[in-house]
């Protein structure tokens, strides 16, 4: 059983150069936006789309990774090596939420259960599917993703 820990990020200072490009998406820049988002997401984007390309933190030598947001559909996608995940995006903890159900251990010894997740940093973890909806981070530095 893979070991996750509840991890505080609020005293994180955002980056301004974490946020690539915030945009709704018209005729006129639909090619630019198409630029910013990675090649599998491409096809995705529509005109009209209200969505933000986040540059995220560096994993397993992936280098360089970008999580797209569309607000109006209310989706995201995050690059990896292997291509895109795709899941809901939770607008109000700023998370991508998986279809996957994890159960894993809290660094505490408690057992959690949630969706396989990723924070607006790239980090992936688990939100727990109890009435908190909490997010923990993976403490391991192994990845199944």
């Amino acid at each position: 059983m893979r070991l996750y820990q509840l991890i505080d990020y609020s005293c994180i200072e955002e980056d301004p150069e974490m946020e690539l490009n915030f945009s709704i998406v018209t005729p006129d820049n639909i090619a630019r936006v198409k630029k910013a988002v990675p090649h599998d997401q491409r096809d995705h984007v529509k005109e009209n789309d209200e969505l933000a390309v986040h540059a995220v933190k560096e994993s397993d030598g992936d280098g360089k990774r970008r999580l797209t947001v569309w607000f109006n559909k209310e989706i995201a996608a995050i690059e990896t090596s292997d291509g895109s995940i795709w899941g809901d995006w939770d607008d109000d903890e700023e998370l991508l939420l998986t279809e996957k159900i994890e159960t894993a251990e809290e660094i505490e010894g408690s057992t959690i259960i949630g969706r396989r997740a990723y924070n607006i940093y790239g980090i992936c973890g688990i939100c727990g599917i109890d009435a908190l909806g909490r997010f923990y981070s993976l403490v391991d530095s192994e990845s199944d993703d």
